[in-house]
């Protein structure tokens, strides 16, 4: 999965405090966000979910749930 592929936009989302052994790419598009390990191959295993759903688990997330 790319997300110029997809038209939408990379993010990577990391938080270290040991180091870092890999890194999840995000890729968002209109009503979609993919999500995939990028230490494996592009064609390899993603999670896509709905757009307000990563929205609501990024809240969570953060502690504002």
């Amino acid at each position: 999965m790319r997300s110029a592929d997809q038209g939408g936009e990379d993010t990577a989302v990391a938080e270290a405090t040991a180091p870092v052994t890999g890194v999840s790419q995000i890729a968002t598009c209109p009503h979609t966000v993919h999500v995939r390990d990028s230490k494996l191959s592009p064609r390899g295993p993603h999670v896509s979910v709905p757009a307000h759903v990563w929205a609501a688990f990024l809240s969570y997330a953060a502690g504002e749930a």
